[in-house]
């Protein structure tokens, strides 16, 4: 899954860790904010 590489790029040690920091962040999960992007950029 993109989201476990992504976190243990950025340094994470766990996949919730980094989905809970970006939730907090950006206000969407990963998978919801790629959606968002999809949906308004096609």
């Amino acid at each position: 899954m993109e989201e476990v590489r992504l976190a243990l790029e950025l340094g994470y040690f766990g996949q919730a860790h980094f989905i809970r920091d970006f939730r907090r962040i950006v206000g969407r999960t990963p998978a919801g904010y790629a959606r968002y992007v999809r949906e308004r950029h096609g």
